[in-house]
């Protein structure tokens, strides 16, 4: 194998998109088939596609908020102070919290 330097690959590369003759990809758009043929078969994959899509992100979705949902509960719950004085009636026994 011979070494070539960037250049003259460069210059190959652009001669062979220069003429137009070594890259005939002519389409003769009068022998095409129609549309409905061509296309038959992936009209009902993609809508299958698409639906289960959106089924497979429905479930994410409803996952991720559930999830934020229970630790913004769980949250509250250890954060709030409830009064347990004010639910008890008057002739139980009162709790006192005693500061030192």
């Amino acid at each position: 194998m011979e070494k070539q330097d960037q250049a003259t690959l460069l210059r190959e590369k652009v001669n062979d998109i220069a003429d137009p003759s070594l890259h005939s990809n002519e389409v003769d758009i009068m022998n095409l088939p129609p549309r409905s043929e061509k296309h038959s078969g992936t009209g009902a994959q993609q809508k299958k596609t698409i639906s289960q899509g959106k089924f497979h992100l429905w479930i994410t979705r409803g996952i991720v908020i559930s999830f934020l949902c229970m630790i913004f509960f769980i949250v509250y719950y250890l954060s709030s102070d409830m009064d347990m004085d004010q639910e008890m009636k008057k002739d139980t026994v009162r709790l006192i919290n005693i500061i030192k």
